[in-house]
C-alpha cells in the first residue's frame, strides 16, 4: 500500500487528469480561453501511478471529480472497506478495484464492469460515461 507522500502525488495526478471537472466554472456561458487552459491539462487516457485505500480514493474523487454523468464519489461506499482503488480516466471516469465481493455494475451505476488483469493484478474495472 502506498504511503502518505505517494497518496499526495496520486491526488496531484488525479487533479491534472480531471482538471476540467474542478477547474472550469464558466459564468453561465462557454469561456473558450478558460476551456483551452483546462483542456490542455486534462488527460483522457490516464491511470494513477498507485492504488489507494477505498476511503482515500473517495476523498480524492470528492475533491476533483465531484460528479461526472452518473458517477459520483459516494458510489465507492458500495465497495467493501478493505478494497483498493486505482483511479483512471478512459475518456470518462474509470476505476480499477481489487478486493472480494465487488458489486455489480448496476449497484455502482456504472456503464461497464469487467474482470481484468491490470499489469499482473486481477481486479474489476468499472467505467462510467
Amino acid at each position: 500500500m502506498a504511503g502518505i507522500k505517494d497518496q499526495l502525488s496520486v491526488a496531484d495526478e488525479v487533479a491534472e487528469a480531471y482538471a476540467d471537472c474542478w477547474d472550469y466554472q464558466p459564468e453561465g456561458h462557454f469561456d473558450p480561453v478558460a476551456w483551452a487552459a483546462v483542456a490542455g491539462r486534462r488527460n483522457l487516457d490516464f491511470l494513477a501511478s498507485d492504488w489507494m485505500p477505498r476511503d482515500e480514493a473517495k476523498a480524492v474523487l470528492q475533491k476533483y471529480v465531484p460528479g461526472y454523468n452518473l458517477f459520483h464519489p459516494d458510489l465507492l461506499e458500495h465497495l467493501p472497506a478493505s478494497t483498493e482503488v486505482r483511479i483512471a480516466r478512459e475518456g470518462s471516469v474509470a476505476l480499477y478495484v481489487r478486493g472480494a465481493r465487488l458489486p455489480s455494475a448496476a449497484k455502482m451505476s456504472a456503464d461497464e464492469r469487467h474482470n481484468v488483469d491490470l499489469m499482473g493484478t486481477r481486479c474489476v474495472r468499472y467505467w462510467w460515461d
